[in-house]
């Protein structure tokens, strides 16, 4: 006879799961106007999976909400070829490396306002390939000329 897990048994497990594999947090930042005038604080915020993408939220003095997806940057490395000596046909082998994945330590991000405005942000990790849990800083504009130091 095949046992059965318990309702309440099930919700916890896929909940502590769920809870291994995504991260929040958050930051301040320093909203200035197109001239460099500061305007105020602004709060900031994140939620990602662990991996690579996460949802940015940067709210401004004002109250104005901007949310988006930001993603942590990666490059690959150029592929190594190089050729094996000593083949009985005296033909070389051919060896291919694909190359690795490296992280840049560079965070992108589009935002969107309630008013059509968008914000692009750019940020450094300050622990280079540990996303947004290792912290970063850096600097959003919106789209009507206003800029934000962010720091997480």
């Amino acid at each position: 006879m095949a046992r059965r897990l318990h309702p309440f048994h099930a919700a916890l497990s896929l909940t502590l799961l769920a809870a291994g594999c995504s991260a929040m947090g958050g930051g301040t930042g320093l909203v200035t106007d197109r001239i460099g005038r500061p305007m105020g604080a602004a709060r900031v915020a994140y939620e990602t999976d662990g991996g690579s993408t996460a949802k940015l939220t940067v709210v401004t003095p004002d109250g104005e909400a901007f949310t988006g997806s930001a993603v942590s940057l990666s490059t690959r490395t150029a592929p190594n070829v190089g050729f094996l000596i000593g083949n009985t046909k005296a033909r070389p082998n051919l060896l291919f490396n694909a190359g690795s994945k490296e992280w840049t330590g560079t965070i992108a991000a589009v935002l969107f306002g309630p008013s059509g405005q968008t914000m692009q942000c750019q940020l450094q990790e300050k622990d280079p390939g540990q996303g947004f849990e290792g912290g970063a800083l850096g600097s959003c504009e919106v789209s009507d000329g206003r800029r934000i130091a962010i720091d997480l």
